[in-house]
């Protein structure tokens, strides 16, 4: 995938219309949005992973906490993996 971007300014060198540095520091340009873009991403994982961590935990103990609060009778009398037709 080579962008838009690159294929302009490599044209442009090419047919002389605008000189070599001005291509060149596009391409920089290019390159350091790129690594500011994955830096940024980086830092949002960094962020938002102990979050979701944290929620999932809480979900799977509160219903760990309701499935062990459910009566044991109504529990036995259910039947778990059959497909109810109705």
């Amino acid at each position: 995938r080579v962008p838009f971007m690159f294929k302009r300014a490599i044209d442009a060198v090419v047919d002389g219309a605008v000189p070599r540095s001005t291509s060149v520091g596009l391409m920089f340009a290019y390159g350091v949005s790129r690594a500011v873009y994955t830096f940024l991403q980086e830092g949002r994982y960094l962020l938002f992973t102990p979050v979701g961590q944290s929620a999932l935990r809480r979900f799977t103990a509160d219903a760990f906490a309701h499935v062990q609060s459910l009566d044991a009778m109504w529990l036995g009398g259910q039947s778990t993996g059959e497909l109810s037709r109705g």
